[in-house]
């Protein structure tokens, strides 16, 4: 199995491993010793007052991203100026509350271009998104 494939189809083992009956597990479930193998590509996205804000990062994405956005707020113009919609994406899951996967390229803060594979995973309570896991893989070119 790739890269690709092993962190999409490890966290969504993961998430659906903790849901138990439930929409969707919280965030207070995670643990990141569960899933050492990949944590380092996953990320953890809060929404507060209506906006996305990052509260972890893990290396390899702020690695990917360019910068340590960890505590900021997600601007799709500075992590993703050529690609719609990852706030789109955001609102997406919150409204499913199902995981999402997709693929694309972005250029980082250091002007690389990154092509990436991620899964956007539900975490909540009472049927509300009040987190989202995501976790990508990606290439420089």
């Amino acid at each position: 199995m790739s890269d690709h494939q092993r962190i999409t189809d490890r966290l969504r083992e993961y998430w659906e491993s903790l849901c138990q009956g439930n929409d969707m597990p919280s965030e207070d479930q995670i643990d990141s010793e569960e899933i050492s193998d990949i944590w380092d590509s996953c990320y953890l996205v809060v929404k507060e007052n209506g906006k996305y804000h990052y509260s972890f990062l893990g290396e390899s994405i702020i690695e990917a991203y360019g910068d340590n956005l960890e505590g900021e707020e997600v601007v799709e113009n500075e992590i993703y100026p050529e690609s719609p919609g990852v706030i789109n994406k955001f609102q997406e899951i919150e409204e499913a509350k199902e995981p999402l996967l997709f693929e694309g390229v972005f250029i980082n803060k250091n002007n690389m271009d990154i092509k990436f594979r991620k899964i956007l995973l539900p975490l909540g309570k009472d049927g509300n998104v009040e987190y989202i896991l995501g976790g990508m893989r990606w290439k420089a070119f």
